[in-house]
């Protein structure tokens, strides 16, 4: 998982001609995050697989009701969720037989045999022969093991939620840090974690839907396991394919790649999630990268539950050895249900990473999570505490992290109220103990039915290095609305930063940020506005603006994208500066079924305006000179496509086109090592299988 994270941001600075920063706490919390959403998938997953067959057993049917689709705007999607995902588009006049109705939706076989789901809003009943009745719950839905396992896994995706959101916290902090202390982070690091968090958020979103359908009334008792085969289900991908990367030099490989997702169900008690994965590719120069990652769930019984992980990892590089690693991983979670309101949790896992030639980054380390969890009618609480310990040869990559947080949440009828407090102790080698920090944070948040609102505070100490303490207040508002196919949110928020020392060379400043969102059936618009205002007068002020608006027709979207970064002196107010740049283009976008195939694609051209000074290098002591200012004119184009096409029930084709270049027009006269232009090139196409036993 690290490896492939390593590689997507290797490809996004490729892209965007951006270092992305090399924090590596900001990387230890983004790989936490995406391995909490890798086992939300597949939890969700299993769930998904329990309460369909839950279905099969409970839910309302009818006898030959038909309906007739009589909108232009009617997909079928994958369950009964507007935020699944959309099998085929549905034409006007098209009739389908209903399988089962649920609330809003119908359940329909398409013209590939494939169920899916049509909302009431998209059709109009046209015949009905027969009367709606019930069908009584057969044994596997009085099955009291299967219902364990379904809240055994539920309780699952419950835990990683709450850790999810632990680490989003922990992730928003360390970002604000990077970009407050002017370190250079890719603008799509955050576009990253937010493609995570917004899939955490679906998929506890589908597995809350569906666990409060079959919640079971009572609670019952644990019974023996019985005599069962071993059942096993997940997904086969194999594609092939060729990639390519140029810059200086050219580098090509021919891709493969290699995936097996499943999950083995031993008993009603005991399953294995397996995700294995083999890569050959070419991100800047040619890599092989292997991921294996076992986890073994267990429900001791109906208060105890372990889980158990182990994890190895490699990456090699055909053109620089000193990048290639291996890393083995194991771990072991324990929860416990202390009474019907409360559970403790914790958590332990190691790890050790080593490399192929010697001065790596190697280490070797364990990280524990532990903590109590009550869950009231109206109230919330949790407590708990993580840490870490880490030995290296490498000063900064040796330390001691511990973080105590507690949070208190009251619900209302119309939203919420929380407070949160959280701590931090970390201590570096010898070496590197100018870092050491000790971290406090108290939080505040209101939550309505529209609106949420929150404050924070934070303290941080640097006993062997006083001239970095700080305090920072922040302020945040976010308004939604959503009504008659149309969605805007709307987000304003302030964050002030004061060092607290007397002879600190650091300067305060205030950051200012404006999001505006607006989606509907015919428009859609992003706005994006940033602002720094430092106190020293020295300083240069900041201002960023990225937007992207357009129209949209069936599933496509096209429309302009600008932005725009201006360094300003209030005493001297000038956009041709140093630094300075301007960009425009134009974007288009198509995610559509087209009868059984779902294809999807992104174009984006873009010119750019950035005034660069001219620079030249004394030889004898390396001194730089800034002459003048010369514009440049990069050009980007980004093209990303693919297609996905169902064969019977059990096979999927799928194939992906992407390619990018960028002319960077940059010179000798600005740079000391110009590079004219990057480009890259991946074609790749293989079939998925779905095997269920």
């Amino acid at each position: 998982m690290k490896t492939i994270l390593f590689l997507t941001f290797f490809l996004y600075w490729a892209i965007n001609g951006e270092q992305v920063s090399n924090s590596d706490k900001i990387f230890e919390v983004f790989t936490e995050i995406q391995l909490l959403r890798s086992e939300m998938q597949r939890s969700t997953a299993s769930l998904l697989l329990i309460a369909e067959q839950l279905d099969q057993d409970t839910d309302e049917y009818t006898d030959d009701m038909h309906i007739r689709v009589v909108s232009r705007e009617a997909v079928i999607r994958e369950a009964d969720l507007q935020t699944s995902s959309i099998l085929a588009v549905a034409y006007p006049d098209e009739e389908y037989l209903v399988e089962e109705m649920r609330d809003d939706w119908f359940r329909i076989s398409m013209r590939d045999s494939r169920p899916g789901w049509l909302h009431k809003d998209y059709v109009q009943i046209t015949g009905l022969n027969g009367a709606v009745r019930n069908i009584a719950k057969n044994s596997f839905s009085n099955d009291i093991e299967i219902i364990e396992l379904f809240e055994s896994i539920y309780n699952d995706i419950l835990q990683h939620n709450d850790y999810a959101i632990k680490h989003f916290n922990d992730f928003e902090r360390e970002y604000e840090t990077l970009i407050s202390s002017g370190s250079n982070v890719s603008e799509n690091l955050i576009e990253l974690y937010q493609s995570e968090r917004e899939k955490i958020d679906v998929y506890y979103a589908y597995a809350t839907h569906y666990y409060k359908k079959h919640r079971p009334v009572q609670q019952v008792p644990a019974v023996a396991t019985i005599n069962q085969p071993i059942q096993y289900n997940g997904t086969l991908f194999v594609s092939m394919g060729s990639s390519s990367y140029e810059a200086a030099g050219k580098e090509t490989a021919t891709s493969r790649s290699l995936n097996l997702i499943g999950n083995v169900i031993i008993n009603p008690q005991t399953s294995v999630n397996v995700n294995l994965n083999h890569n050959l590719d070419v991100v800047q120069t040619p890599y092989t990268a292997n991921n294996v990652n076992l986890h073994l769930f267990h429900n001791r019984s109906q208060a105890t539950r372990i889980r158990a992980n182990l994890l190895y990892n490699s990456y090699s590089d055909e053109q620089f050895r000193r990048n290639n690693f291996k890393n083995f991983g194991a771990g072991v979670n324990l929860e416990h249900q202390l009474r019907e309101d409360m559970r403790f949790y914790g958590d332990l896992q190691a790890n050790s990473k080593s490399f192929e030639t010697e001065g790596g980054n190697e280490f070797q380390g364990v990280g524990f999570n532990s903590g109590v969890l009550y869950q009231g009618n109206n109230k919330q609480a949790d407590f708990g505490i993580r840490g870490r310990i880490q030995s290296s040869d490498i000063s900064f990559l040796e330390y001691r992290r511990m973080n105590p947080v507690a949070r208190l949440r009251f619900s209302t009828n119309n939203g919420s109220f929380s407070i949160r407090g959280e701590g931090e102790l970390l201590h570096y080698a010898a070496e590197a103990e100018g870092n050491n920090h000790n971290l406090g944070i108290a939080d505040l948040e209101w939550i309505q039915s529209v609106m949420a609102t929150s404050l924070r505070f934070m303290y941080r100490q640097y006993p062997n290095n006083p001239d970095f303490d700080q305090m920072r207040f922040r302020f945040q508002n976010q308004w939604r609305k959503s009504s008659s196919g149309t969605f805007s949110r709307t987000t304003l928020s302030a964050q002030y930063v004061y060092h607290i020392g007397e002879d600190t060379r650091l300067s305060d400043y205030l950051d200012i940020r404006a999001d505006r969102s607006i989606v509907n059936e015919r428009i859609f618009f992003d706005l994006n506005l940033f602002g720094r205002y430092w106190d020293d007068n020295e300083r240069l002020h900041r201002i960023d603006i990225f937007s992207r608006f357009g129209y949209k027709f069936q599933r496509f979207e096209i429309g302009p994208v600008i932005g725009a970064q201006f360094l300003l002196d209030p005493d001297d107010i000038s956009i041709e500066r140093n630094g300075n740049s301007l960009r425009a283009g134009i974007e288009g976008r198509v995610h559509t079924a087209i009868q059984k195939a779902t294809v999807y694609g992104t174009l984006r051209y873009q010119k750019s305006y950035v005034y660069s000074n001219e620079i030249s290098i004394d030889t004898r002591t390396g001194l730089i000179t800034e002459g003048e200012l010369k514009t440049r004119m990069p050009t980007t184009i980004q093209f990303s496509s693919g297609v996905q096409v169902p064969l019977g029930e059990l096979f999927l084709l799928r194939a992906d086109l992407s390619y990018y270049n960028i002319d960077l027009d940059i010179s000798e006269e600005i740079s000391i090592n110009p590079v004219d232009s990057r480009s890259g090139l991946r074609l790749i196409a293989g079939i998925q299988y779905r095997f269920n036993n």
